[in-house]
């Protein structure tokens, strides 16, 4: 049979690219956390990048739609209180209170593209965290499947890139059996 290591954790990459570097080979002692390959970050970076500035637009629009929607409450309560006196007609009045819900409305929706933005931000960077592929236990690297320059696809399922063995002290044999020669095996 075969010998192997009882507990082997498979480790692999949940975004696809090149692989850049590689700091672990064979026989290599590591630590969870240990980072044991890195791919290329500059795609991810720049997704970083890029939804940055989109968060930042959106933050800018944010910030002008409160500033409009200051003036139309104002100018509503201005007109309101001309309403009062009769300085003004009903449908101007009411033209600014139309105007002051737009602007509302018009906050709302910088508020939401602002949500929007912050959670593609935090998805670009978790996706940058995942370029650096780390063990997840303390363990000995028993296989390596990758090269630097290889490029690993994640799509469907994760390709394995290391395989960690958790303790080689505790091995075990696996082994292929005829059932004609264990046909009298019984409990006990």
């Amino acid at each position: 049979g075969t010998i192997k290591p009882i507990n082997t954790i498979a480790v692999g990459t949940q975004v696809s690219g090149t692989v850049a570097r590689i700091y672990v080979d064979y026989n290599s002692v590591v630590k969870k956390g240990d980072l044991l390959a890195e791919l290329d970050p500059s795609l991810f970076q720049s997704n970083v990048d890029q939804s940055t500035a989109k968060l930042n637009n959106a933050k800018a629009s944010l910030s002008r739609a409160t500033a409009s929607l200051n003036y139309k409450k104002n100018n509503y309560q201005r007109y309101k209180n001309l309403y009062a006196k009769n300085y003004v007609s009903k449908d101007e009045v009411e033209l600014a209170y139309s105007n002051y819900q737009q602007a509302l409305a018009e906050v709302a929706s910088a508020n939401a593209e602002v949500n929007a933005s912050q959670a593609t931000l935090n998805n670009n960077l978790t996706n940058l965290g995942y370029s650096k592929i780390t063990s997840p236990v303390d363990g000995t690297v028993i296989s390596r499947a990758v090269d630097v320059g290889q490029t690993v696809a994640a799509s469907f399922n994760t390709p394995t890139l290391f395989e960690v063995a958790k303790d080689l002290t505790q091995m075990q044999i696996e082994t292929s059996v005829s059932e004609a020669d264990i046909g009298k095996v019984k409990v006990g």
